[in-house]
Order: C-alpha cells, then structure tokens, then sequence
C-alpha cells in the first residue's frame, strides 16, 4: 500500500487475499510488521523455480509486450508479469498469463489443493487490473492453479458481475486504507492458530 503525489492510495493486489483472510492482517502489516512464515519462505523459492521452468519453455519464442500480443492474437504465455490500474489503484504481479486462441486466462499459482475466496479474489483483482489496462477483444478467465502439480483447481469468466463484486472489495480495502472504516478480525480460530501475526494480535480468535 503507498500513497501517490495525487493524495491516493495504491493498494497491492496480494492485500485482496489477505483481506478476506483476516483484515487484521491487514493492519499489522500497513504498520510494517512483517515476520516471515515458513510458508511464506518456500513459495518464494517455488516461484523462482516455476519462474526459471517458464523461461527455459520460452527460450526461443519471440519476445513482444503484453500490447503486441493482444493486437496481433498470437499464442503464448508470460510469467511474473507486473501489472497495475490506474483507474482502480492496485498493482501486482500476475503469476501467468496465457494467451489463447479464442480467451486470456490470468493464472495465479497458489501453494494448496484446495482453492479459498481470498485466492479467487486476488486472482479477479488481477483480471481486473488487466481488463482496465488492456481492454481484451476476447473473454478473460481468472484461474487458481497448484502451483506444485500444475493443476488448475478453479477457474472463472471475468463478467461484468464479476467485475462489479471484485471492484467493491478492492474500494472497501482503499477505505480500510484510508483509515474511514474499521479493521474486521476473523471470528475464526482455525485462521488465527497459523497467522503469522498470532503472537501480537489481541484480536485473534479462541476454541
């Protein structure tokens, strides 16, 4: 999260997974309280992994930016793409995208078999940020992938429905942000007892 020379606030698309987790996740880490988990530390490695896997893939596939793929049609993929919105102020880093024939599908590459709202959420935000960067002539489909078996758990069409629930959720973070509305912890124990803030939350959920 930072703010701009304009007076707004920029927030990363990662804190639309951590909001729906737990928004008191939210508030510790804002402060700059930022202890690493164990978890945290090994998907950083698998993402290099899957980052160097990708480039050997791609060694001799011709090189052109995100605006000459979707203007010439063509078929391939990226990964680690950086990408932000200026018309809804989020930022992030796209996992993968692949270009089909006839659809893009935005990838976000996720440690568990099991697919959670805030891994859907973050990956719509990222939907988001690309639809309103690069408006597609084709459908866009945000997808949750294992990125330890490569298997796609969940994928979505991005509608105009799913966009306008995806915008809420990204505005209610930007208040939190802005300090208009007040941090909601989880009422959930099972969330708290790995959370690596669980040490200093006094808001943390009991048995």
């Amino acid at each position: 999260m930072h703010w701009d020379s304009d007076g707004n606030v920029w927030i990363k698309i990662s804190d639309i997974h951590t909001q729906a987790y737990c928004e008191y996740q939210l508030k510790f880490s804002w402060q700059g309280i930022n202890p690493k988990s164990e978890a945290m530390l090994a998907g950083t490695i698998r993402h290099a992994e899957l980052q160097t896997e990708h480039a050997e893939r791609m060694k001799d596939a011709p090189k052109m930016s995100v605006e000459e793929a979707l203007r010439l049609g063509v078929r391939g993929s990226g990964r680690e793409l950086r990408i932000k919105s200026g018309e809804h102020f989020i930022y992030g880093k796209i996992d993968e995208i692949q270009f089909a024939e006839n659809a893009i599908f935005i990838i976000d590459d996720k440690p568990s078999g099991k697919v959670y709202p805030s891994s859907m959420n973050q990956a719509r935000a990222y939907a988001l940020a690309f639809a309103s960067e690069y408006p597609p002539a084709k459908p866009v489909f945000s997808a949750v992938r294992d990125r330890n078996t490569g298997e796609a758990l969940w994928m979505e069409e991005f509608t105009d429905e799913v966009k306008s629930n995806i915008i809420e959720i990204v505005e209610r973070v930007r208040k939190l942000a802005r300090k208009e509305i007040d941090f909601i912890p989880t009422t959930k124990p099972f969330k708290c007892r790995p959370c690596r803030f669980n040490s200093i939350c006094d808001r943390r959920a009991t048995e």
